[in-house]
């Protein structure tokens, strides 16, 4: 599933660059409208598309994408989208625009962003404007994404999961020292325990292996990250 991470953790530093030092052409829609508003810029590359305030010359909104293929299925992959104004149907224009006129299926990358690219997502499935279906880029298994909940789609990964495993991987580490091989069961096991569960909605015995632990959580993230959304035309 989509990983969501904070919208603090993007390195936007990365992602002025990427759009920046692009050179861009002025695009005409011929599918749908054009804008009222905005100027319709494209990269030379195809793969940045972005909407200019025709007076104010602003960066409106933008989606910055990778061409893909996963079994034999070419799509629009998207690592970055950007909107200064949410909720004003700008990025949904720019899906319309890469779908209809440039005729690709857009794909998600493994990570969204909550607040941001996961309520965008959310917001194209309810509104069924586009094919929205959940996808397995490993099994190539492809079903409507509106029959699935919320929980089957993104996997919620807080930070402090991370620094918690590295406690858990000491404390492994720990146990064949002597002076720990006899206190198995000491309160500072039975803490961490306590918060590996509290954290992964795990339920753990504190018998069980604590690698084991580690090692099952890190198997579910790497599988979620299977799981990504396409957006195409309807048919």
């Amino acid at each position: 599933m989509p990983n969501i991470r904070n919208p603090n953790d993007l390195d936007y530093e990365y992602l002025e660059t990427t759009h920046r030092n692009k050179l861009y052409e002025e695009f005409k829609p011929t599918k749908i409208s054009s804008r009222k508003y905005e100027n319709i810029k494209i990269s030379t590359d195809g793969l940045t598309l972005k909407l200019i305030d025709k007076t104010q010359k602003d960066l409106v909104s933008w989606v910055n994408g990778v061409k893909s293929t996963y079994h034999n299925t070419e799509y629009f992959e998207i690592q970055w989208i950007y909107s200064k104004f949410k909720k004003q149907g700008y990025l949904s224009y720019l899906f319309d625009l890469i779908i209809n006129d440039l005729n690709y299926k857009i794909i998600s990358d493994k990570d969204h962003t909550s607040p941001g690219s996961k309520e965008f997502w959310q917001s194209l499935i309810s509104k069924e404007k586009f094919e929205i279906y959940r996808y397995d880029v490993k099994s190539n298994y492809k079903r409507k994404a509106i029959n699935y909940n919320e929980k089957e789609i993104w996997s919620i990964i807080k930070p402090e999961h991370d620094e918690l495993i590295k406690e858990l991987a000491k404390f492994e580490n720990l146990k064949g020292l002597p002076e720990f091989e006899n206190n198995l069961e000491s309160e500072y096991q039975n803490e961490l325990i306590q918060s590996f569960e509290i954290d992964f909605n795990e339920n753990i015995s504190p018998a069980e292996n604590i690698q084991d632990l580690i090692d099952s959580h890190k198997r579910k993230i790497e599988s979620k990250e299977n799981i990504r959304l396409i957006a195409e035309k309807k048919t």
